[in-house]
C-alpha cells in the first residue's frame, strides 16, 4: 500500500511540475511576442520623433538621400539649436560620423514605429518615431542638391469590376478608384485612381467595394512610382 501511495504522489508531483513549466513557457512566449521586431515595415524612409514631455523634435532619414549611399542616415534635431548629424546604418546599428562624437545608436522597428536608443549610455531611454516627412529645418535631404525620400503609389483596375467605386486605405488615408484603364498601365497621379505620396517603405493596404475586398502590402521607393492593380 505504501508503494502505491508513493507512486501516486510521484505522479501528482510530476503533473504539477509539467503544468508549472508549461505556464512558465507560455509567459516567456508572451514576453517574447511583446518584444518581437517588426519585419513587415522597412526602416528605410523618414521618421519623425513622437513628442515627449521634453518637447524635443527630431527627424531621422534612413536611406533614399540624394547623392548619398543607400545606408546613409541623417538626423536633424531642431529644438532650440538646430543640429544635423550624419552616419551609416549597418543592421540595427547606426554609426555616426566621427566628427559628431556620438555613441552608436540602436534602431529597431517595434510595431509600425522606429525605436532609437544608445546602448552604451546608461541613462539613455528608448525614443519612438513615426513615419513622416523631413521638416527641412536642417536643409534638404541631399548631398548638396535637393532630394527626397518620398515616393508615389498608385492603385488601379484594368476593367469595370461591377462593384462601384473602390475605397483603398493606405497609411490611414483613404483613396478612391472610380475609373479603369485598359490600354496599358496608368502613371502615378492619373485621375480616377487612388494615389499616394509617402516616405519610402513597405505599407499594408486594404481595399473594398460593394462585393469585393483586397488586402496586402506595397513597397514605395524614394522618388519612385509603385503601382498595384486590383482585379
Amino acid at each position: 500500500m505504501k508503494t502505491k501511495h508513493f507512486f501516486k504522489s510521484m505522479l501528482i508531483c510530476m503533473s504539477l511540475l509539467a503544468f508549472v513549466y508549461s505556464c512558465e513557457r507560455e509567459n516567456d512566449n508572451e514576453e517574447d511576442d511583446d518584444d518581437v521586431e517588426n519585419t513587415t515595415v522597412s526602416p528605410r524612409g523618414v521618421w519623425v520623433r513622437t513628442l515627449g514631455a521634453s518637447g524635443d523634435k527630431t527627424d531621422i532619414a534612413i536611406g533614399g538621400i540624394a547623392n548619398e549611399a543607400e545606408n546613409r542616415v541623417y538626423m536633424c534635431e531642431y529644438k532650440g539649436t538646430v543640429g544635423l548629424y550624419k552616419g551609416y546604418i549597418d543592421g540595427n546599428t547606426i554609426v555616426w560620423d566621427s566628427s559628431h562624437n556620438l555613441p552608436n545608436a540602436s534602431a529597431k522597428l517595434k510595431g509600425t514605429q522606429l525605436e532609437l536608443y544608445y546602448p552604451s549610455v546608461s541613462y539613455s531611454l528608448p525614443t519612438l518615431y513615426d513615419k513622416g516627412s523631413w521638416s527641412g529645418n536642417c536643409g534638404a535631404l541631399s548631398g548638396g542638391t535637393s532630394g527626397s525620400t518620398n515616393g508615389k503609389a498608385l492603385f488601379w483596375t484594368s476593367s469595370d469590376l461591377g462593384c462601384g467605386n473602390i475605397t483603398v486605405t493606405l497609411s490611414a488615408t483613404a483613396g478612391i478608384i472610380s475609373s479603369y484603364y485598359n490600354s496599358g498601365t496608368p502613371e502615378c497621379g492619373a485621375t480616377g485612381f487612388a494615389n499616394y505620396t509617402l516616405p519610402a517603405g513597405t505599407y499594408n493596404f486594404t481595399a473594398k467595394c460593394s462585393t469585393k475586398n483586397w488586402s496586402g502590402s506595397i513597397t514605395i521607393t524614394a522618388n519612385g512610382c509603385s503601382k498595384m492593380r486590383l482585379y
